[in-house]
């Protein structure tokens, strides 16, 4: 079988418009131009995203990576696989059929390929679907049986969406799972089903009329909560410029005390910071997680890759880092940004996934963000950028940071707003809004609060950043979350919802909201007068790349709070 890059083609009803003899004429003329290296994909009655998928290699044969963003395939046999020098790996992926009444004419497998070049694959079905993602090893499930069909693919050379016909796999409803191998030592990257491009089945079956597949979404629950928390916080014992003595016990402790649902402590990692880096690093997850609880406060220990020399973002910082195994040393010999990103790549899901963010930009962007240093993979870990820094507001600096930001997405990176506070000490951590002082505040919304959804909100994207600590945020686009991607509607229609429960001051009501497109430009604008508003405005799409909102109340003329955008792909 032929492995087939797609992309998606919206059509109207052929048979509709034109009869049955017209629309299969038209159908073969379409087939035929749109007839090249990239295929268009087959249409489809029932479509099912992937329920679990892992990745198996004799690199750890009895470590279970069920969370990774990315499965390799690659070695099988006698060649070795290319990146690591490792013998094999393998990819499982299984799918839930429902719904399935009547024969199941034809099954195409869709995977996301996040490198090139595209080695041939061979996919077989395994015969048993008990295994589960967060047990799944290369010891346990690597030799699984299969059955003896092999659906074997053509190389490639693009990466994004290929599909694969696996028509004879599925028959009726039920758990169903694949195997892809690779007889090659190219190693292939595989998108999974942490990410927003996860595997897909997609089934015609005899009594539907077939509708093309749509790119998958991640599953999100239909109801969301708000969390508030900060995304860059420091102690005061553990760096040089630090305004108290506090410990890493007590920044978790008053962080918890103070009300915030989260925080993130990034200790500079470089001169500046512990000593002893690694020893600070571990200390601080284990206390993290000892002053976590489930819907109430949840803490991470990451680190702020940062020289701090001239605390001018050179390069080798400032940059939030977390995830990775190391507490990465950004003044270490041949340490600067490219370094770092391959570093975070190399750690991803060892033993956590990994993420990272721009700290308190240059209104040109942060310096990590050149085009030169974006690829696909970077793109995808590099998740926000602080649009608000420090307890006290300034609005020259806060307007740096926001034209930052939105320099930051023109190049295209797809990073979300956050609020940094950037306290050294306690002080700020304790600090409540008063008409004085307005400490920021990173807020994301996540069916419940644990690490591991707090994680996945972030690299969701699904975030906001706010001058007003309370200030609720949510909406929608094509009714997908905020920080995802829509792929490409010809409008974008917005359902907005912002509120704020200090109802007694009239400073905190609403007064306008924007659609912010490429450049900053503001697409659209609605103005309020009100605690508690709603927005469906319905935008062209055009050439925009990205669309975000951002939010003014009473406070200020200046903007209070902005929101993830979503992306145009």
């Amino acid at each position: 079988m032929a492995l087939y890059s797609t992309k998606s083609i919206n059509r109207p009803n052929l048979v509709t418009i034109f009869g049955a003899a017209a629309a299969a004429l038209l159908m073969f003329v379409l087939l035929v131009l749109t007839s090249s290296s990239w295929h268009q994909a087959g249409a489809a009655s029932l479509s099912f995203d992937a329920v679990a998928d892992a990745q198996l290699s004799t690199q750890s044969p009895n470590k279970a990576n069920g969370l990774d963003t990315k499965m390799a395939v690659c070695g099988q046999g006698t060649p070795v696989c290319s990146v690591d020098g490792v013998n094999e790996k393998r990819a499982i992926i299984k799918f839930n059929v429902t719904g399935v009444t009547t024969e199941v004419t034809g099954a195409k497998l869709r995977l996301y390929v996040t490198s090139k070049p595209v080695p041939v694959l061979q996919i077989k079905q395994m015969t048993v679907s008990t295994w589960e993602e967060g047990t799944a090893t290369w010891n346990n499930a690597a030799n699984a049986e299969t059955t003896s069909s092999a659906y074997m693919t053509q190389a490639g050379s693009n990466t994004g969406w290929y599909e694969v016909d696996v028509t004879g796999a599925v028959s009726s409803n039920g758990l169903v799972s694949f195997m892809v191998s690779s007889a090659d030592s190219t190693t292939v990257r595989l998108a999974t089903r942490e990410t927003s491009t996860e595997p897909q089945l997609v089934l015609t079956t005899s009594d539907q009329t077939p509708e093309p597949p749509t790119d998958p979404e991640p599953p999100v629950p239909n109801q969301l909560n708000t969390y508030l928390g900060t995304t860059h916080v420091h102690t005061g014992a553990n760096n040089d410029h630090g305004v108290d003595d506090s410990t890493t016990d007590e920044v978790f402790a008053t962080a918890k005390s103070s009300g915030l649902n989260f925080i993130i402590l990034t200790e500079h990692a470089g001169p500046t910071g512990p000593a002893d880096g690694n020893a600070f690093y571990a200390d601080a997850q284990t206390k993290a997680d000892l002053y976590s609880e489930t819907d109430r406060f949840v803490g991470l220990a990451g680190y702020e890759y940062s020289e701090n020399g001239g605390d001018g973002d050179s390069d080798s910082g400032h940059m939030t880092g977390w995830g990775t195994t190391d507490y990465v040393n950004a003044m270490a010999s041949g340490m600067n940004f490219n370094s770092f990103y391959n570093l975070l790549i190399a750690n991803q899901n060892i033993p956590r996934p990994v993420l990272a963010g721009f700290n308190h930009p240059a209104s040109t962007g942060h310096g990590a963000s050149s085009t030169n240093l974006l690829t696909p993979e970077r793109r995808e870990l590099v998740v926000m950028s602080e649009t608000s820094n420090k307890v006290g507001y300034n609005s020259t600096d806060e307007a740096a940071y926001y034209q930052g930001f939105v320099a930051e997405l023109d190049r295209g990176w797809r990073v979300a707003p956050t609020c940094g506070l950037d306290t050294h000490g306690l002080t700020g951590l304790k600090q409540i809004e008063t008409s004085t002082k307005k400490p920021c505040r990173t807020g994301l919304l996540a069916s419940t609060l644990t690490k591991e959804t707090l994680v996945d909100a972030l690299k969701q994207r699904r975030i906001y950043s706010t001058r007003d600590t309370n200030m609720l945020i949510s909406y929608k686009v094509n009714d997908k979350w905020m920080g995802s991607k829509v792929g490409t509607p010809a409008t974008a229609t917005f359902d907005v919802a912002i509120s704020d429960p200090d109802t007694s001051t009239s400073a905190d009501k609403i007064k306008k909201i924007e659609v912010i497109g490429n450049g900053g430009a503001v697409l659209a604008s609605q103005t309020f007068d009100a605690h508690s508003v709603s927005w469906q405005p319905n935008v062209a799409v055009g050439s925009n790349k990205y669309m975000f909102i951002r939010i003014f109340n009473g406070e200020r003329t200046a903007h209070t709070a902005v929101a993830a955008p979503v992306w145009f792909e």
